[in-house]
């Protein structure tokens, strides 16, 4: 009877070992826009994720930056070119988007984001390089 239980926790620890999973992963990626006839503003149609990062180290990177962003008036200037970036962070053990931002760089080192509810954001210089650097 003893070899059952043996056999029984050893199977039992395999199946949660190959189950645990990195619980949050930044997904990165490229923005797919609408051609439209409006010179004047992009349409942003979603996104393709080419990257995850599951480094500990940039994850808490990048969600520093996210809590110092100022949130800033809808920008004209800069939704007449597409964003460069999509990210998002996911928490792979619920299969939620925890929050998802589309940045665009500015020429003053700084970037605006912008917020799946369509919010406005605006990032120093130092977090834009921050950010772009946990990115990659």
């Amino acid at each position: 009877m003893r070899p059952l239980h043996v056999l029984a926790l050893l199977l039992v620890s395999i199946i949660f070992a190959g189950c645990s999973s990195q619980s949050e992963v930044i997904r990165v990626g490229e923005p797919t826009v609408e051609d439209t006839d409006n010179e004047q503003e992009v349409v942003i149609k979603g996104h393709e994720i080419t990257n995850e990062i599951t480094d500990e180290s940039n994850i808490e990177e990048v969600k520093k930056v996210v809590d110092q962003i100022d949130s800033i008036e809808r920008p004209d200037r800069t939704l007449s070119e597409p964003p460069e970036t999509f990210f998002e962070l996911y928490e792979s053990d619920n299969s939620v988007s925890v929050f998802q931002y589309y940045l665009w760089m500015q020429p003053d080192g700084g970037a605006i984001l912008m917020d799946s509810s369509e919010n406005f954001f605006e990032a120093d210089e130092e977090n834009t390089a921050t950010l772009k650097e946990a990115l990659e």
